[in-house]
């Protein structure tokens, strides 16, 4: 009577099963929190050269720069949040009893307002130019660039 063994080998890393896929969220969770590689293998008990090897694959690339992604586009969302408060703020300066925290004031918010209006500006300027270059490039007998 022949009974089959099943074969343990080792799990080619692209199916990590469910330990290895836990093992990479601690990993991409540690990289976005801005840890070393080392410091995120060590977290996750892997060793540099498995992190490697992940870090290698298009795949895990792709999910660890989504990560960052959302992570920064939470942190955008919280400072856009934050600026409205930080605005209103200096604007109550504005009506302060010392002379000091009205100038400062008044010079933040007219920093920021020609800083946002010169932005404007220059976006404005190439949004111009993209628009020519493009005409230029899809006329009838235009030579691109």
């Amino acid at each position: 009577m022949n009974i089959a063994t099943p074969v343990i080998g080792r799990r080619k890393s692209s199916d990590p099963g469910a330990a290895g896929a836990g093992r990479r969220l601690i990993v991409l969770t540690a990289l976005v929190a801005g840890a070393t590689r080392a410091q995120a293998a060590a977290k996750a008990g892997i060793s540099d050269r498995t992190l490697d090897r992940w870090v290698a694959e298009p795949g895990f690339r792709l999910e660890l720069d989504t990560a960052r992604r959302a992570a920064f586009s939470e942190g955008l969302a919280v400072l856009r949040g934050a600026v409205e408060k930080a605005v209103e703020t200096l604007a109550a300066l504005l009506n302060s009893k010392r002379e000091a925290e009205r100038r400062h004031a008044a010079e933040v918010l007219l920093s920021f307002a020609f800083r946002a209006h010169e932005t404007g500006e220059l976006e404005a300027r190439l949004a111009a130019l993209e628009k020519a270059a493009d005409e230029l490039t899809h006329r009838p007998g235009g030579r691109p660039f």
